[in-house]
């Protein structure tokens, strides 16, 4: 881990991300954080190892926590914390949209039928 990871590395470590070793997404490095309700995820690819002129890209994902798979993936230039902010507007978000379309969907009744 050169020093470029090993910032990165420390400032999402300060910010609470746990670094896993598991490979996924063919990442080099990987960290999540568990917030009430959902994960957020740091997704490092060190493109340097194969070119010198290449850099490290960041793709940023947003896995709720419920039945349903419901994920945000994003590859921007934007801080974590930009990125944290836009996965708790998702969260909201979602959770609105799946209690309108329980209520919409006449569930009760359905329910009281069965």
């Amino acid at each position: 881990m050169d020093n470029e990871i090993s910032k990165i590395d420390a400032e999402l470590k300060a910010k609470g991300y746990k670094k896993y070793n598991q490979l996924y997404r063919e990442s080099d490095y990987q960290y999540w954080k568990t917030l009430s309700g959902y994960q957020v995820g740091v997704l490092i690819y060190d493109f340097r190892q194969y070119d010198k002129k290449e850099s490290i890209k960041i793709l940023y994902e947003c896995k709720l926590l419920n039945e349903d798979r419901v994920d945000l993936t994003m590859s921007k230039n934007i801080n974590i914390d930009e990125f944290e902010e836009i996965s708790e507007q998702f969260y909201n978000f979602m959770n609105d949209y799946e209690w309108k379309v329980l209520e919409n969907s006449n569930l009760d009744k359905k329910l009281e039928k069965w």
